[in-house]
């Protein structure tokens, strides 16, 4: 590796999943590869004695304590739909990952385990997609 090589600075910016690399004459922004895993759910009316705009509250909450707390995860949000279309979803989950194998270890974490029973029990309809982008 050339001396040229050895004065460039990195430095990761996960939250918008970027590589910035800095040299003594330009910064330039490169490109590199995460995954994005989207979840749309629409729930039952009533679940766990709740309606479904409270459980909507409630699964927002379990799942965006999750930031932080999983290796891989850059960023979780969790939506709730405020339109009540007939083609609408209730909520959805948005979700990026430094690669694939972090997306596999976010869903098999204990911590995200905890949370799918509740999920589960008041979904009526789970879509999703994962892609890398």
């Amino acid at each position: 590796m050339g001396q040229r090589r050895a004065h460039i600075a990195r430095a990761v910016e996960p939250s918008v999943g970027r590589l910035q690399v800095a040299s003594s004459s330009a910064i330039s922004l490169v490109q590199i590869d995460m995954v994005k895993h989207i979840v749309f759910w629409r729930l039952k009316e009533y679940a766990h004695g709740n309606d479904k705009t409270t459980n909507a509250r409630v699964i927002k909450q379990k799942l965006e304590q999750l930031n932080g707390k999983i290796p891989g995860l850059l960023a979780l949000e969790v939506g709730i739909d405020f339109s009540a279309t007939e083609s609408s979803s209730d909520i959805v989950l948005y979700s990026e990952f430094t690669n694939r194998e972090a997306l596999a270890a976010y869903q098999a974490h204990p911590e995200h385990q905890a949370v799918m029973p509740f999920v589960g029990e008041a979904r009526e309809e789970r879509r999703m997609v994962d892609y890398e982008a």
